[in-house]
Parts: C-alpha cells; structure tokens; sequence
C-alpha cells in the first residue's frame, strides 16, 4: 500500500509520540483529517488530541515494504 506524500507525514509525525494536539497539525487541512480518521490511521486521544492507531502503524509498515 502506498500512502500519499500527506498522509504519510502526518502519520510520521505522530508514529513516535503518546499524542498530539490537532493544533500540531498545523498545515493539514481538514478533509486530510477527516480522511485520517475515516480511514482509522488515526484515533481520537481526548478533546482536540489525537494519536496513530494500530491501523495506522501497520499502514506505515506496508507503505515502506515491511
């Protein structure tokens, strides 16, 4: 699976922290976000926070061939 260029920058940027802040994804429009969460790469960690999901975690494996 290939991610696009968007999705997988949002995910890097949260693969490697508990959570984040929405405001920490600065840039993103809210369609991306939408997606993101539509898509269960990520998940909801509290009001305006959010994390990668296990989902998203296996999505950025395929992405890079493991």
């Amino acid at each position: 699976m290939k991610l696009d260029d968007d999705t997988r920058n949002t995910l890097e940027g949260l693969e490697h922290v508990e959570d984040a802040p929405l405001t920490a994804t600065h840039g993103r429009s809210a369609s991306l976000l939408q997606y993101l969460m539509a898509a269960g790469y990520v998940e909801n960690s509290g009001p305006g926070r959010m994390r990668i999901s296990d989902v998203g975690r296996r999505a950025l494996a395929d992405h890079r061939g493991h």
